[in-house]
């Protein structure tokens, strides 16, 4: 099958996103090597920011994390958290704090104020609690707010009102779990940094970027990893990293490949359709890696 016949079939799959209810907008990018396949439909244009919601946790709080470290203003080992005795910032970067993986808050103090479930380090589940107090661990460690912190022209924080996640809301619009808001461009941007980080990293503090990509396990610090059931299914090499977002954002950084992938939507359910989504972003993968690496 030649290239124009895989990305037309390629932009028919992504069309029927809308067509089948999952969302009214939507825009991809892939970038592998010399390949480069740009997406987007509905109501999406390269202008269109998107509620980037987890992406926010590598692009703004995993990132000024590994600057904290390489500032010395913070330590992997460290357990800053009274409420949670025993809990390293390294554990919450890997979600085996042992905290639940959803809690309603009002506030802060309702997120510092939650309970353990589990023993810190004996299982991996999937918290938002854990990056909200690292965000404000961060702003009493870095000296600033993270929307002060982390400012980039067309990936940033923009407030409470659009944002979906209700405990960001809560906060403000500005938290270490979710809040950002982006441009395909601008994810492309970030992405093309951490993609710098993983091949040929210079300064300290992409090295340490790097070595947070590359801990061992199912997670990285601060990154997902592929797995076999996950929505990048077997389409990626094992080194890549990335992240999901609720809204139906990922974000996946191939560097085995030289590679990009980006699918930022807004999905319409309320996590109803969960499954639907998950197969949706796994074909995606299978046939954009197809696709680049025609």
């Amino acid at each position: 099958m030649s290239e124009n016949s895989r990305r037309a079939d390629l932009e028919k799959f992504l069309t029927t996103a809308i067509a089948r209810g999952l969302t009214h907008k939507l825009a991809c990018l892939v970038v592998r090597g010399q390949h480069r396949f740009e997406f987007h439909a509905g109501s999406s244009t390269p202008q269109t920011e998107y509620d980037l919601a987890s992406l926010t946790k590598i692009f703004c709080t995993t990132l000024l994390t590994a600057q904290a470290v390489t500032e010395h203003k913070l330590r992997l080992d460290e357990q800053p958290w009274p409420n949670w005795p025993g809990v390293t910032v390294e554990q919450v970067l890997t979600h085996r704090a042992g905290l639940p993986p959803w809690v309603e808050i009002s506030n802060i103090q309702d997120a510092l104020a939650v309970k353990l479930v589990a023993k810190p380090n004996t299982q991996t589940v999937y918290s938002d609690m854990g990056f909200i107090a690292l965000g404000v661990l961060l702003e009493d460690r870095l000296g600033k707010k993270l929307n002060q912190l982390y400012t980039k022209p067309h990936v940033h924080f923009l407030g409470a009102e659009p944002v979906d996640d209700p405990r960001c809301r809560a906060l403000g619009g500005v938290a270490g779990h979710s809040g950002l808001f982006g441009t395909l461009g601008g994810v492309y941007e970030e992405a093309q940094y951490f993609l710098k980080c993983l091949k040929n990293p210079e300064t300290p503090l992409e090295h340490r970027l790097k070595s947070f990509a590359e801990y061992p396990g199912p997670r990285g610090l601060g990154f997902d990893k592929p797995s076999e059931n996950g929505s990048t299914g077997e389409a990626l090499s094992d080194k890549s990293v990335g992240h999901l977002g609720y809204t139906g954002t990922s974000v996946w950084i191939d560097p085995t490949q030289d590679a990009i992938y980006i699918l930022l939507m807004r999905r319409l359910d309320d996590g109803s359709r969960a499954e639907e989504l998950r197969a949706f972003r796994r074909q995606f993968h299978q046939q954009a890696a197809c696709l680049a690496s025609s």
